[in-house]
């Protein structure tokens, strides 16, 4: 998304009055969730784009991306700066934080990447997409996959929901179906929901336990698109957000009441219960459970 912040664009070259060439600096945060302390961690991401003018249209190229780890407090307080994540384009798309730990999804080339809180020890453990922390930040369930760039484009390659240990080892399938997308572990660690993308528009949502076993479908859905990532409650709500709904379950992980949330995208509830996180048209919000005292994060 190129329409969060815009710093500054100037002309810097002229070709023959017909083409001119100006570059674009967008600032946004990105990937926004929670700490295990009810502070919100995100991602500052700061990228040069080469605008080319001519008289047939304007294009743009992504020259270079640079992102940041940062946190800040519920209210919008005390934004600080952890440390320079990446200075290379990497497309983070996700973030799970647990303890003293922060797990990142780059989806650029399908890495995994595991940093200390502070900024520090940031490495490489695994090759998929959205990876969430179990609550005590000892595993990663994620999407396995890598990317593959031909001369026919870029393709994702899906082997379905996996489990590793926060190091990278001991890693294996739990589900290893390739329609299976976006996994998101429960609060009370003894879950994890995910999305079948079963085609045409045929997208399931079920919940697993941590083995892949005592599997329940929870929603069947027409959506043509991905709907995760999910949000689930603290442990003590047994609900989980769905897009824009947040659907109570009952014992048995069936439905039992929904509510409705105005209109984003939905990335994290807080430990404490009483906040969400999410992303709409201004940007990266914090709110209440009931909709009140919203803010906006500016990165």
């Amino acid at each position: 998304m190129r329409n969060k912040v815009l710093v500054f664009a100037m002309v810097v070259m002229v070709f023959s009055g017909c083409e001119s060439v100006s570059y674009d600096i967008t600032i946004e945060a990105v990937a926004p969730n929670w700490t295990s302390d009810n502070k919100v961690v995100f991602v500052k991401q700061k990228r040069i784009w080469e605008v080319r003018h001519t008289v047939s249209g304007e294009m743009s190229y992504m020259k270079a991306e640079s992102t940041w780890l940062y946190e800040v407090n519920v209210d919008g307080s005390g934004k600080e700066e952890k440390g320079l994540l990446f200075s290379i384009p990497k497309g983070i798309n996700s973030l799970s934080s647990a303890g003293d730990w922060v797990v990142i999804g780059a989806s650029k080339h399908g890495e995994i990447w595991v940093v200390r809180r502070d900024g520090s020890e940031l490495i490489e453990v695994g090759e998929g997409f959205y990876p969430d922390f179990s609550p005590d930040g000892s595993k990663i369930v994620y999407e396995k996959g890598y990317v593959v760039v031909s001369d026919t484009g870029v393709n994702i390659i899906h082997q379905g929901i996996w489990v590793m240990n926060r190091d990278g080892s001991n890693n294996h399938p739990i589900w290893g179906d390739s329609i299976n997308r976006m996994p998101a572990w429960s609060s009370d660690g003894g879950r994890i929901a995910l999305e079948r993308d079963e085609g045409r528009g045929d997208r399931d949502i079920w919940i697993i336990d941590t083995s892949g076993s005592n599997r329940v479908k929870l929603l069947d859905t027409e959506f043509q698109y991905p709907i995760g990532p999910f949000v689930w409650a603290p442990a003590d709500t047994n609900a989980i957000i769905v897009y824009n709904t947040i659907y109570y379950l009952d014992s048995f992980a069936q439905i039992d009441t929904s509510r409705g949330l105005p209109g984003a995208s939905y990335y994290g509830w807080s430990p404490n219960g009483e906040y969400l996180i999410g992303i709409d048209t201004e940007g990266v919000f914090i709110m209440r459970v009931n909709g009140t005292n919203k803010v906006y994060i500016n990165p």
